[in-house]
C-alpha cells in the first residue's frame, strides 16, 4: 500500500528487465512447486533488493511481493496472448478460404 512517502510504483514495459534478473537468480532452474525449488529461499528478496539499487530505469519496490505480482501479471498475459494466436493459427489452418487478405 503506498504511503503519502512514496507513491506506488507504476510498472512500464522498461521494468519488464525484472525477467533478466529472475533468469540470473536460477529461479527457473527447478520445476515451480519442487521442493528444489522451495530451497531458494530469498530468492524473491534479492531480485527485489537487485532491482532497487538500479538508476535506468529506476524501481521503488517496497516488498518481494511486487516482483512476484509482476511476474504472474507478464506470465498471464503471456499465456493468454499464446492461447489467442493458438486460436488464430487453427482457424486459418480449419478454413483456409478465409486467407483472402
Amino acid at each position: 500500500m503506498a504511503t503519502s512517502k512514496q507513491p506506488a510504483m507504476e510498472w512500464t514495459d522498461e521494468h519488464d528487465i525484472l525477467l533478466r534478473e529472475m533468469i540470473a537468480s536460477e529461479l527457473f532452474q527447478f520445476k515451480k512447486d519442487s521442493p528444489d525449488r522451495g530451497k531458494l529461499e530469498n530468492v524473491w528478496e534479492s531480485i527485489h533488493e537487485r532491482l532497487n539499487k538500479l538508476y535506468n530505469p529506476q524501481f521503488m519496490i517496497k516488498e518481494k511481493r511486487g516482483v512476484r505480482d509482476r511476474w504472474n501479471l507478464l506470465q498471464t498475459k503471456f499465456n493468454a496472448l499464446s492461447e489467442k494466436s493458438f486460436k488464430l493459427v487453427v482457424s486459418i489452418v480449419s478454413c483456409p478460404k478465409r486467407m483472402h487478405l
